[in-house]
């Protein structure tokens, strides 16, 4: 039986998106104030993992996820 934990999700060092505004569906453009990915696993539970805004993108955590 293969040992779950060999294959963890990790995330890769480079950011997942960039900048610090949006453009809403009326057209204003607003602050960017949280980002964050969620994940669903098979047996219903989720797990929301915030990235962090540094040097101009947004940034898996630093600390440990697997958890």
């Amino acid at each position: 039986m293969n040992d779950l934990r060999d294959d963890s999700l990790t995330f890769p060092p480079i950011p997942f998106a960039s900048g610090s505004t949006i453009v809403t569906t009326d057209g204003s453009v607003v602050a960017v104030r949280t980002v964050a990915i969620t994940i669903t696993a098979e047996d219903g539970s989720v797990i929301s993992i915030a990235l962090e805004y540094r040097g101009g993108g947004w940034w898996a955590t630093t600390q440990d996820q697997s958890r």
